[in-house]
């Protein structure tokens, strides 16, 4: 028969965590059950809504470039940082060195 590992789990801790769950829950059941929207509504022949249409102003090719370039970059730069443990000193950029 296999040995069961039981681990310790302090009942502070889980005092706490159900302590800050009713923290949490309570205002959110409250508001769930008693809670009620405010609706309004407006005027089609309000002025104030009455504006012209104007394209976007970025074009949606450099959101995508840069999106997808800043996500590349970062990536790239995670992985060319050694672990902890790799036994190789990490690379230190030039606002990094040391001070004379």
């Amino acid at each position: 028969m296999a040995s069961v590992n039981l681990v310790q789990i302090p009942v502070s801790k889980v005092v706490l965590d159900v302590a800050l769950l009713l923290c949490v829950g309570f205002p959110i059941l409250f508001l769930y059950l008693w809670g009620t929207a405010y609706q309004r509504g407006f005027f089609c022949d309000d002025e104030s809504l009455r504006h012209p249409y104007y394209p976007s102003t970025v074009p949606s090719i450099y959101l995508y470039l840069v999106g997808i370039g800043m996500n590349c970059a970062v990536a790239g730069r995670q992985h060319k940082v050694p672990g902890p443990h790799s036994g190789q000193e990490p690379e230190l950029a030039a606002s990094h060195s040391e001070p004379v």
